[in-house]
């Protein structure tokens, strides 16, 4: 039994009249003649008593026609209720530091351009994110790199130099630039293995040939310039000033050719699933927003 069974029957039983009841419809008489046989065929009952001046319900077409009143109006509701039904809200995770680069205003742009979709942006470290995918809590995620290729679509996004942040008496802070070497027994800060670029790193000190001396793997990104500025540690961070402040105490050092290294970002999606319209429309926006936006950015 479909919807337009149902109607064709109501407007009979109401009518009492298959001729009137096709007239209203727009069929054939004969076309109603069929749609009523076939559903009593269906229910196995009789419906109506034909008869040259009409038809007369029968005691099942009454029960029928109150049943068909209850599913119309069950519908008509869904119907409402869809149409009252919010958007799903564009959830997006941001690898932690991301949200400091391109600030809220990246996201205040987003919604003024695409006011129609209910965007928020989630703040976490890769591993949490990752698993978030995993588990489909999230569909799109900003990560740092590396990034597994066989298990994600990859779309690169944002890359920012790493450098080495130390105090000023530092002997260190003699040096222009520093290598992996140089930094050999000195006391580092390097950001926590919840992020993918921490094995990264960690692998560019271990060509030192010695163990590095990591006193600190930390997920806050203050707490790096706050511990070069009073002297107890060296640390990796990104050569930005909203990630090193304006501490009058510490030196910013590149490092040379041979050992520069990069923080990359990508735009991050499960392979076995299919992006929404909304993520396609947040990884344009945000390629182009970030191709107009970097030069002041970085």
């Amino acid at each position: 039994m479909d919807t337009k069974q149902i109607i064709s029957f109501m407007r009979v039983y109401e009518l009492k009249s298959i001729n009137s009841a096709a007239k209203t419809l727009y069929i054939s008489t004969q076309g109603l003649s069929k749609i009523i046989q076939k559903l009593e065929t269906e229910l196995d009952l009789p419906l109506f008593v034909r008869q040259p001046s009409g038809v007369i319900p029968t005691v099942y077409a009454d029960h029928l026609y109150q049943h068909g009143q209850a599913i119309l109006h069950e519908l008509d509701a869904i119907r409402h209720e869809k149409n009252e039904v919010p958007k799903k809200e564009l959830l997006i995770g941001c690898t932690s530091g991301i949200i400091r680069i391109l600030s809220l205003r990246f996201l205040y742009d987003f919604r003024a351009q695409y006011p129609a979709i209910p965007i928020r942006l989630y703040d976490n470290t890769d591993r949490t994110l990752e698993k978030m995918l995993q588990k489909e809590e999230i569909g799109l995620c900003i990560l740092s790199g590396p990034v597994d290729p066989v298990q994600y679509h990859i779309t690169f996004f944002l890359s920012c130099e790493v450098c080495l942040v130390t105090n000023i008496h530092n002997p260190l802070a003699e040096l222009t630039e520093v290598t992996m070497k140089d930094l050999e027994n000195e006391p580092l800060i390097i950001s926590s293995r919840e992020y993918h670029v921490y094995q990264k790193r960690y692998n560019a000190m271990m060509r030192m040939e010695s163990n590095p001396n990591v006193v600190l793997e930390t997920m806050d990104i203050d707490l790096h310039a706050i511990s070069a500025s009073q002297g107890y540690a060296s640390a990796l961070m990104l050569n930005l000033p909203e990630f090193i402040g304006n501490y009058s105490d510490i030196k910013v050092i590149p490092f040379s050719d041979a050992d520069r290294s990069y923080w990359d970002t990508y735009l991050v999606s499960r392979k076995d699933r299919e992006l929404t319209a909304d993520e396609k429309i947040f990884i344009s926006f945000a390629r182009q927003w970030l191709k107009k936006n970097r030069p002041e950015l970085l």
